[in-house]
C-alpha cells in the first residue's frame, strides 16, 4: 500500500443519525480499508483506531478538537500515524451536526511500534509465541498459567498495534526480536 497520499478527507455527520457520509478513496491506500466500511459501521473508527487512543476519538462526539495526532491500525496489521485537522459544524441550538476533517500520514510512512515498549515478561511470552509454543507450553514454561498468557498476548498486540499475535510477531522479529523455537534452539 502506498502511504504517501496528500490525505484523506471525511465526513461524519452526528445528528440526526450519527455515522460516516463520505470517506474519500484514498481511506484505503493509507489504510487498506474501504469507504464502504466506514459508511456500514459508525464505529468503525473505534474499531480500528491504536487502543490507546481510542478514547480520544469515543470523546469526539461531545468534545471535538480541530487538530489531533491519532494511530490506526492498517489493515495489514501496521500503525499508521495520521495528524487530522477537523472543522465542526452546530445547529440552531448549538448541537454538533457534522465533523469533517482531513487526514494526513505523519512523516509520509507507517510506523510500526517497537518491541522495546513490551516489559520482560511479555518479551519472554512473544519469544516463546513466535517459537510456534502453544499457550499451555508458553505457560508451563514461564510458570504462569494460560490465562495470564492469554493476558499478556492481548498486552503485547495492543501495545504493537496489530490484530494477531503472528502479526506481533512478525513486527517483532523485523526488529529484532531473537526467537526461541520449541526445540529451545535460537535463532
Amino acid at each position: 500500500m502506498n502511504s504517501t497520499s496528500s490525505g484523506l478527507t471525511y465526513r461524519y455527520e452526528v445528528l440526526p443519525k450519527p455515522g460516516y457520509t463520505f470517506m474519500s478513496p484514498e481511506v484505503e491506500q493509507v489504510l487498506g480499508y474501504s469507504p464502504e466500511e466506514f459508511y456500514e459501521d459508525p464505529d468503525f473508527d473505534l474499531r480500528i483506531v491504536h487502543p490507546a487512543d481510542r478514547e480520544k476519538v469515543a470523546n469526539m462526539d461531545e468534545h471535538p478538537v480541530q487538530n489531533i495526532t491519532l494511530r490506526w491500525i492498517a489493515r495489514d496489521g501496521s500503525v499508521v500515524t495520521l495528524d487530522i485537522e477537523q472543522v465542526t459544524f452546530v445547529d440552531e441550538a448549538k448541537d454538533l451536526v457534522v465533523i469533517q476533517g482531513v487526514a494526513r500520514v505523519v512523516d509520509g510512512r507507517r510506523r510500526e511500534l517497537s518491541v522495546a515498549e513490551l516489559s520482560p515478561r511479555e518479551l519472554d511470552v512473544l519469544r516463546l509465541a513466535a517459537g510456534d509454543r502453544t499457550h499451555e507450553q508458553i505457560a508451563e514454561t514461564l510458570c504462569i498459567s494460560r490465562r495470564t498468557v492469554e493476558h499478556h498476548l492481548a498486552h503485547i498486540r495492543a501495545k504493537m498495534g496489530t490484530s494477531s499475535t503472528k502479526a506481533a510477531v512478525v513486527v517483532a522479529i523485523q526488529d529484532g526480536l531473537r526467537v526461541t523455537k520449541a526445540d529451545g534452539a535460537s535463532t
